[in-house]
């Protein structure tokens, strides 16, 4: 027969059929094959029970959602009620929970002990301790608010103005804690733990996570200044896409917000790209609904939700949000500070261009004699000694032809032929057939097929013609430069460290400037992606499938790097079988921008110089295994060599043909005169050239020597490049020309670095010049080139010593990693039960339809629309509002701060909790304003004794009895559900007289009792802000992926301040519940365990900061007594009681004995301190 109505449906079988299926295969023993049979039906009817228990809770109708609960109801603002009691207090606090301690028959505990009070105002808006001096003045004016003459003490009856007067003095305790930077501190860990915050990204190898710690000393700041929280949400949904975002100290500080998206653990080796995508967005989700909205909206990835009105569908939604994001570096600096020097960079660079060229025209007026004087036919020694000009350029050319046999340069068969004396056809023989067919360039470029090919290849993206639509760029590659732009050597002997043809680049005018240029997305269906780049340092080119960051095993070939900005190379990435038909998009970044670093053992020995290079002039998408090279020289000499009458950019190559041993002149002078019947090239412009042959010289009917093609191609390159007209492949040429060392490109002695030039890595210097053409040639220093003035700047040496002074002042990029929205967004497939390998229909980016949600229309990811629909809901104030109440009192109204679905418990104050929400939002979500009113309670300020009977002070070892948890102040009995906000039954009163209500008597958390040990050593530095500090791995730990070990007191830094790797947690916090960074924990779930006795015992940073404390307490004036006293004063923030005194002192008599008189005694009395458990828990 049917189901009944609310039974269970298909999906529940689910579980059940998986579990049952493990639980059968993995119950055999290996060594008999019986099954275990208790422990397999213990574990079936527990998947049962789990299974039935989960259905009847649901009890909702196939297809349809749960009903939402009382979370999902719009924030009142109940009235006020009104206490028998009223005059105990006038915060609004207090009198909804006394009006409900008065409904159940108890009594409010009286108030905590002054010093009690101070030391748990401090450990919770600061996580320190208070100094002696602090705990001393807040007694001090209590005592004076308590005194008859106090001026408060008359108004409405003494009574009241003493409670008046009480208050005010824990009032302006409370704002002078709210305004301390360790409040900030202090707030920004609670939020790290619900962000997941960490250095790394987990999994086997650990990935570092660069510049991490900026987020987290956004966390401090914002804390500290109050921002609102709803400009808190914004900015981390999507602080980088707001139209007027906040600047502080020069920093975008909305962008640095959404930092917090990558923080996320992912595998950096994965089979399945688009599985691992799935992953990471789906902790995105989990930890973005549950920060903000309390809700595991991640439970409906597979599946609707159980429990709370959460579709498969919402998941799916919010999925395409997030993945229209891009994983990416960003530059946090204002534009106008990192750009502030370009204009006077880019007027220096071209008068060193004007003057460069003035010398190579003085240059290649001697090559035609070099070429004569180094010919195979009896030309050797011709023109030695004419001038020490030509005796350099002579010794060029010797060194170049030497080197041409083994050099790679692409001029290096035109080398070959220019030694052995080769003639070409001649000028107007159009047609004729080239002696060097070998020289004839072959293949295909961007798309356009030249000599000996028939199909063009795919280009994808040409950036030479502005074929690049849709592209992201940033920083310098938002610019389109021509070609003959080059970058200038920032270090060293060399000027020039490349000449560009038109392209995209990011270093022009400083390689320290960040860029980023990225594609639109596009869909694998080919076998290679080569990209014709250049750069320099760990540049990087890669394809990023999925959106996924890794660069290990699988990934390697995709992602290689560039170390070699002289010219553009192609770079081919092999697109593997399992990769076709994924989205992906190519991304070419300087080493900073990278956004992914793999294994960094010891971040202190990244690169700090700032310096990169990376370029970029083509795409192509092809089959084949090698793609086509450029030009390696212009039109004219090309045409040239094969006869083809080709052009070069705007004009026919018109060479006149001159003997060998006659220089050419160029412009108004020549450095030797023409040789006897021979005359200057247009020197008579109504006669054509002509040429006259020494005897044994001669070429073939209609041909002229290479070299006077050779020479005038260069003239020509050098003058159009010098009038900012040259074409690309006289940009390669000319460059090809400064690579072999045949065109001046060095001062006679290197420019000292500028003031303050940094070294490549923190304590090193950068192993080569920065910039530094790669050149097989050494070629020598020219004795005229950069002496005279080759422009009105002065010489080329003048020139790039003003250039390097003025770069020098460039600030390095303050980046962080983060998100960008760049290509348009897409919908993502519905998952049928969360297999992405069968994709259906695209759902479109939406917020939970819960809450009345449409699709977005916004030409971005929706990220921005999505932090005003969080912000819009009833959930999110009400869960920020319980956090906060957490913070202070220890437990949440609700106690699952991350879940406020059917799950959870109810609130055991809803009608206050509605009115802190509503009071939240109306005081303008300020943080500080809603802890001032939590903090200025009396609740607050109650005792944690009951009156049940506790150790005595000092009793080492002895467990204390704890007070048990007050339902009232949101602490709950162990294992009992709360009343049901809808109408429940009240738990029945006691028959006989209760204890009163009290605070409760909580552990502190690991970061405090950290600090607090540093705090009374004397050790902790309280610098706030930096990178984290490496912890101590303990060698049972250590792996081949460990990360260097950092100094066993963390270099007295706060723990806030330490790294967090999440395969290498800190021992010490995480022996005290420091939780692990995987999923958001809004709430530590403090533990008992021995390890954390043994921990106090024996962990060496506990004894290490025990001696310190030793020797502290004996530079303190008095007798052992009074170091006692101070001992314990500065300790537990109270005088020691006499017992105390006597039991220390007996001790210190022993423990001297024990080390024959040795001071270590005082060593062991304060670790006996450390040890107390009223030095770990706060009354």
């Amino acid at each position: 027969m049917p189901p009944p109505p609310g039974s269970l449906r298909e999906e529940t079988f689910l579980p059940l059929e998986v579990a049952s299926a493990i639980l059968f295969t993995s119950s055999v023993t290996p060594r008999t094959g019986h099954l275990r049979q208790r422990h397999a039906i213990v574990s079936l009817l527990a998947v049962l029970l789990l299974a039935i228990g989960s259905a009847s809770f649901s009890a909702s109708p196939p297809g349809k959602l749960p009903q939402p609960n009382w979370a999902f109801r719009p924030v009142t603002r109940p009235p006020v009620p009104t206490p028998k009691n009223a005059a105990w207090s006038t915060n609004v606090i207090d009198r909804f929970l006394l009006a409900k301690l008065e409904e159940r028959g108890l009594s409010p505990a009286p108030p905590a002990e002054p010093r009690a009070l101070a030391r748990r105002l401090h450990f919770i808006l600061t996580g320190l301790p208070p100094s002696t001096e602090q705990s001393d003045a807040f007694v001090r004016e209590l005592s004076l608010a308590h005194s008859p003459t106090s001026p408060l003490a008359s108004r409405a009856g003494a009574k009241v103005g003493k409670r008046e007067s009480e208050m005010s003095v824990i009032t302006r305790a409370v704002d002078s804690l709210l305004g301390s930077t360790h409040f900030g501190e202090r707030f920004a860990r609670h939020w790290q733990d619900v962000v997941r915050y960490a250095d790394t990204h987990g999994t086997e190898h650990d990935a570092f996570l660069p510049h991490a710690w900026r987020y987290r000393d956004w966390l401090i700041r914002a804390f500290n200044n109050d921002l609102p929280y709803d400009q808190f949400v914004r900015e981390h949904i999507a602080g980088d896409l707001l139209e007027k975002p906040r600047w502080a100290d020069g920093l975008n500080q909305s962008l640095l917000a959404s930092a917090w998206w990558r923080l996320v653990e992912f595998n950096q080796t994965p089979v399945d790209v688009k599985g691992e995508e799935v992953i990471v967005v789906d902790s995105q989700i989990d930890a973005m609904s549950k920060a903000f909205l309390g809700l595991t909206v991640s439970c409906a990835r597979c599946h609707d939700h159980k429990f709370d009105p959460i579709s498969q569908r919402d998941f799916h939604g919010l999925y395409s949000i997030l993945a229209s994001s891009r994983t990416s570096m960003r530059v946090l600096d204002a534009p106008e500070k990192l750009h502030a020097h370009d204009a006077e960079l880019a007027k220096i660079k071209t008068e060193i261009r004007s003057a460069l060229a003035a010398t190579w025209k003085l240059q290649i007026e001697q090559w035609p004699t070099a070429f004569a004087s180094l010919a195979p036919t009896g030309g050797e020694g011709r023109g030695e000694g004419a001038n020490a000009t030509f005796a350099v350029e002579l010794t060029r050319w010797r060194t170049a032809f030497a080197a041409a046999e083994t050099n790679k340069s692409p001029l290096a068969p035109v080398l070959k032929a220019l030694r052995s004396g080769a003639a070409v056809p001649a000028a107007g023989s159009v047609g004729q057939p080239s002696r060097l067919p070998e020289l004839a360039p072959t293949g295909t470029v961007g798309g356009r097929v030249a000599a000996g090919t028939a199909t063009p290849l795919p280009s994808f993206a040409d950036f030479t013609t502005g074929l690049d639509r849709g592209w992201f760029a940033t920083g310098g590659f938002a610019r389109h430069s021509r070609a003959g732009d080059f970058s200038l050597a920032t270090s060293g002997s060399n000027i020039l460290a490349a000449i560009y043809p038109s392209g995209r680049f990011s270093h022009l005018l400083s390689d320290k400037h960040a860029g980023t240029l990225r594609s639109p997305n596009l869909t694998l269906t080919n076998k290679f992606v080569a990209a014709l780049v250049t750069g320099d340092n760990n540049a990087r080119v890669r394809l990023v499938i999925e959106n996924f960051q890794g660069d290990s095993l699988l990934f390697t070939q995709i992602t290689p790097k560039l170390t070699d900005r002289s010219a553009l190379r192609w770079v081919t990435l092999p697109v593997r079988d399992t990769w076709r038909g994924r989205r992906a998009y190519i991304e070419l970044t300087p080493r900073d921008d990278f956004p992914y670093l793999g294994i960094v053992r010891d971040a202190s020995k990244l690169p700090t110089d700032g310096r990169s290079a990376a370029g970029i002039a083509k795409v192509i998408l092809h089959d084949g295994e090698k793609p086509p090279e450029p030009p390696a020289w212009p039109g004219e000499l090309a045409a040239a060599l094969t006869g083809s009458g080709g052009k070069s950019g705007r004009a026919s190559a018109q060479v006149a043909t001159l003997p060998h041993p006659v220089p050419l002149p160029l412009g108004e002078g020549t450095a030797t005169p023409p040789r006897p019947g021979t005359e200057r090239v247009g020197s008579n412009p109504s006669r054509p050239a002509s040429r006259s042959l020494p005897a044994g010289e001669g070429q073939g009917e209609g041909e002229r020597p290479l070299s006077t093609a050779f020479v005038r191609t260069t003239q020509r390159a050098i003058e159009a490049w010098a009038a900012g007209r040259c074409d690309d492949a006289q940009a390669n040429f000319l460059n090809s020309l400064l690579r072999l060392g045949l065109l001046e490109n060095t001062v006679t002695s290197s420019p000292s670095p500028p003031a303050g030039e940094r070294a490549g890595v923190r304590g090193q210097s950068p192993p080569s010049p920065r910039g530094a053409p790669t050149t097989s040639v050494a070629p020598p220093p020219h004795p005229q080139s950069l002496s005279p003035s080759g422009g009105e700047g002065g010489s080329p040496a003048a020139l790039l010593t003003r250039f390097r002074e003025v770069e020098a002042r460039v600030p390095i990029p303050t980046r962080v990693v983060a998100v960008s929205d760049e290509a348009p967004p897409f919908e993502t497939p519905f998952f049928p039960r969360g297999d992405h390998a069968k994709p259906g229909d695209p759902v479109p980016r939406q917020f939970l339809a819960a809450f009345g949600a449409t699709p977005y229309r916004s030409a971005q990811s929706g990220r921005r629309e999505l932090a005003e629909d969080i912000l819009r809901n009833p959930l999110t104030a009400r869960v920020m509002v319980n956090r906060l109440w957490q913070h202070v009192f220890g437990t949440g109204l609700v106690a699952s701060p991350d879940n406020f679905g059917q799950l959870a418990e109810a609130p055991s104050h809803p009608e206050l909790l509605d009115w802190l929400a509503s009071e939240f939002v109306a005081q303008g979500w300020s943080v500080k304003a809603m802890l001032r009113l939590m903090l200025t309670s009396r609740a607050f300020a109650m005792s944690s004794d009951s009156g049940a009977a506790v150790p005595a002070a000092g009793a080492v070892g002895q467990p204390s009895r704890l007070p048990e948890p007050n339902v009232l102040l949101g602490q709950r009995q162990p294992g009992r559900l709360a009343d049901s906000v809808a109408g429940g039954t009240p738990a029945p009163l006691p028959t006989t007289a209760p204890p009163p209500a009290t605070a409760p008597l909580r552990r502190l958390d690991a970061e405090s009792i950290r600090d607090a040990i540093l705090a009374a050593s004397g050790r902790l530095d309280r610098t706030p802000f930096g990178p984290g500090v490496p912890v101590t791995v303990p060698p049972s730990q250590r792996d081949d992926y460990t990360p260097a070990d950092g100094p066993v007191d963390g270099r007295g830094r706060r723990s806030l301040y330490l790294e967090v790797r999440r395969n290498h947690p800190a021992p010490f916090l995480f022996a005290f519940d420091q939780p692990k960074p995987a999923a958001p924990a809004g709430r530590r779930e403090p533990t008992n365990v021995p390890a954390q006795s043994l921990t106090l015992l024996n962990d060496p940073f506990v004894r290490e900061q025990a001696g310190h404390f030793a020797t502290r307490a004996l530079a303190q004036p008095g007798d052992a007594s009074a170091r006692i006293r101070w001992l314990y004063a500065t300790a537990l923030s109270r005088p020691a009681t006499n017992a105390e005194v006597t039991r220390a002192a007996a001790f210190l008599t022993q423990q001297t004995t024990t080390h024959g008189g040795d001071p270590k005694a005082w060593q062991d009395l304060a670790h006996a301190v450390f040890n107390l458990k009223e030095f770990i828990y706060l009354k």
